[in-house]
């Protein structure tokens, strides 16, 4: 699973006060400038900084002018004010949302973390650790923070995983705390070590329970997908995954949220890897998974990161005798040749669609359906493609 950011968006952010909708309208260069100066020489003033990061936070909202923040050395001033007033709910909230809109862009990402941000956002959260608000921005600030390898490991180090762990384990009615801490564990969860590390602290349990808690939240339910397909490439993970109501959570997510493609891509995502297992393959047959597969693809023919998934998880289901019968009789062969015949130059679509077919055809009456829907032109042609000798037969 890629990494994930939370891009923002206007409803992101609380509604304030008349003033800062007003600076907001002033012509984004003074603006910025203004409320930066404001800071740099009322550091003292809670109020006015408090009210002035948000301002930023408003003006942030646009990818230009998190630029201009950060040309403008707000990064550093913001980091600097959260320093010296951490017992300071307020402006913490405040530090924490500025700095996960400005990570957004991938020069702030680094540039903050070299400023001491993650650091003083991990300090800010373990310090206002009952402060629901704080938990979420911060939240959402490591998410955005953590797309950038060197971040993650600066954030492990720094005891991210625990803590963010700990944040939503004391607010797990809070769908935000809960969505950014699981975009989070999955974009660390893409190192081996960090996928035993979160595994170790609990963190299996308590993506679950977040993802029960918040079935009807889609990014939660994308993200929890999403750490579970990172952790379960961990053979250990796909046993506790499994043992602990893994794959039923997973299905409960994709038969929820159907429409949504983000979630049938790091649903079936998660599949395929929980797949690798034969009782997992078994459990999630039993659980009416392939039908559940085979919807997504029929819903999301035009998405190649849907079909390459969800072929994935065929691929490793059609391993076991009984799913090879269960995909071609809900049919699994026309879904997968027609994948293939839409995702012509997707190399991951093709390659997972003839591992399917080629798991399939063990069988010989699947060998003869695949045959009559036309497959045998579809695999040859994408032998050819991939210079397979004995292809241009």
């Amino acid at each position: 699973m890629a990494d994930d950011r939370w891009a923002v968006s206007v409803s992101d952010v609380d509604d304030f006060d008349d003033q800062a909708n007003e600076v907001v309208q002033l012509s984004p260069g003074r603006g910025i400038a203004g409320i930066l100066a404001s800071i740099r020489n009322f550091n003292k003033n809670l109020a006015l900084l408090t009210q002035s990061t948000r301002m930023l936070g408003k003006l942030a909202m646009n990818p230009e002018n998190q630029v201009k923040v950060a040309e403008n050395g707000g990064i550093e001033l913001i980091i600097r004010a959260m320093q010296e007033h951490m017992s300071d709910a307020d402006l913490q909230q405040s530090g924490c949302d500025l700095l996960r809109i400005l990570a957004v862009n991938d020069d702030n990402e680094v540039r903050i973390a070299k400023t001491g941000g993650i650091l003083v956002v991990l300090q800010s959260m373990t310090q206002h650790m009952s402060d629901a608000k704080v938990q979420a921005y911060g939240c959402g600030a490591l998410q955005n923070l953590s797309s950038n390898s060197d971040n993650k490991q600066m954030l492990v180090e720094l005891d991210g995983i625990p803590i963010s762990l700990a944040s939503m384990q004391q607010h797990k009615s809070n769908v935000k705390v809960q969505q950014f801490g699981l975009g989070t564990l999955q974009n660390l969860a893409t190192s081996q070590s960090n996928k035993v590390a979160i595994s170790q602290a609990g963190g299996i349990q308590i993506v679950l329970q977040a993802m029960r808690d918040h079935i009807s939240s889609n990014r939660a339910q994308e993200y929890g997908c999403g750490t579970l397909q990172n952790l379960a490439s961990n053979r250990n993970n796909k046993v506790k995954i499994s043992q602990a109501g893994g794959i039923v959570a997973v299905l409960r997510a994709m038969s929820t949220h159907e429409t949504d493609a983000r979630v049938q891509e790091s649903g079936c995502g998660a599949l395929q890897n929980l797949a690798n297992l034969p009782d997992n393959k078994v459990q999630i047959a039993k659980a009416n998974g392939i039908a559940l597969i085979l919807g997504s693809m029929q819903r999301h023919e035009s998405n190649a990161k849907v079909q390459q998934s969800a072929l994935g998880a065929l691929q490793n289901l059609a391993i076991n005798p009984e799913n090879k019968v269960l995909i071609a009789e809900q049919g699994g062969i026309q879904a997968v040749l027609e994948a293939m015949r839409g995702h012509k130059g997707n190399t991951k679509v093709q390659q997972f669609g003839c591992g399917t077919l080629q798991n399939l055809a063990v069988l010989a009456e699947n060998e003869v359906k695949i045959q009559q829907h036309g497959g045998l032109p579809v695999i040859m042609e994408f032998m050819k493609n991939c210079g397979i000798a004995g292809a241009a037969a």
